[in-house]
């Protein structure tokens, strides 16, 4: 049977006649409301509502709203939120991300998990006393390296090597009754320019500027870094992601310093928005590629594309 429309599907479902995985059944669900753009104020809510739980078990924690809200955009789809933390230079850490989710879903803000990462639980200890206890009881039995070696009067968790990425939807908390998506990051503090650069957006000039760096500087840029082509490892980075091969990259702390290293013009978040606004230094000319075919996109399949 074909479906037609939304109410088609619906009705599926309920005659079990349509049989659809768990997450799109969420999106079946939460049809109408993923339709809806949000306002800067709801997103902007939606990403305080984050940090602030974020800094309670992770004071100093950065907490970055990416996408077309830093773009500028009026509305936005979707939320991406972007973690980093300055005591976790080169690994993010364990299960935080987990931690984070558990306590916003336990709260009442999150309504539907789509993916499940390190460190989330299905129940959560009601008192502050119960979760010290478990925290304290989890830091003895644990013996891997941590990069936090300062004292401190909170814990810090273990540092594991890598990125987490969490997909889910959030309560509104304007529109109560409505649904948003949201996706959280946490990226290792050494690798903040890369990933907000990846996850600000826009998809066309993340594309344009990919294109770029492969073409004229012979370096794959990813969301974790800059690497050279010419070696045995920055060809597999192309197709594989960075930490299983741990490929020595060119560190970069800010944007602004990617854009130099590419010999590009620097471009303010609100000047992303299309292929065209990646334009090489000394001109004022977008860079071009006239030679364009559908091979020279098969190595983008494994990026996201930012709205």
């Amino acid at each position: 049977m074909n479906y037609a429309n939304i109410e088609q599907v619906r009705e599926g479902l309920l005659s079990g006649d349509l049989v659809l995985s768990t997450n799109a059944c969420v999106g079946v669900d939460c049809y109408e409301d993923f339709l809806e753009k949000m306002s800067r104020e709801e997103v902007r809510s939606i990403g305080d509502t984050v940090a602030q739980t974020c800094w309670e078990k992770l004071p100093g924690c950065e907490v970055n709203i990416m996408g077309s809200y830093r773009r500028g955009k009026s509305s936005s789809g979707d939320v991406d939120v972007l973690l980093t933390h300055p005591k976790y230079i080169k690994t993010i850490p364990r299960g935080a991300l987990g931690e984070l989710v558990s306590r916003l879903k336990h709260r009442g803000n999150i309504a539907h998990h789509l993916t499940h990462v390190e460190g989330m639980r299905e129940s959560y200890p009601e008192s502050e006393k119960a979760r010290q206890e478990e925290e304290e009881t989890l830091s003895s039995e644990d013996n891997s390296c941590s990069e936090p070696s300062e004292a401190s009067n909170t814990y810090l968790p273990p540092g594991v090597p890598g990125s987490s990425s969490y997909m889910g939807v959030f309560w509104s908390p304007i529109y109560p009754k409505k649904r948003r998506r949201v996706d959280i990051k946490f990226y290792p503090y050494s690798e903040r320019a890369f990933a907000s650069l990846y996850f600000t957006g826009s998809g066309h000039f993340n594309r344009s500027m990919r294109l770029w760096a492969t073409r004229e500087k012979r370096m794959t840029l990813t969301d974790h870094g800059l690497f050279p082509i010419n070696t045995s490892e920055g060809n597999l980075i192309r197709s594989t992601k960075r930490q299983q091969f741990h490929c020595k990259g060119v560190d970069a702390t800010t944007e602004r310093e990617i854009f130099d290293m590419l010999d590009l013009e620097f471009r303010a978040p609100n000047e992303r928005d299309c292929f065209d606004a990646v334009v090489r230094k000394g001109t004022k000319k977008p860079v071009s590629y006239p030679d364009l075919d559908r091979s020279s996109f098969v190595q983008e399949n494994g990026h996201k594309w930012v709205e």
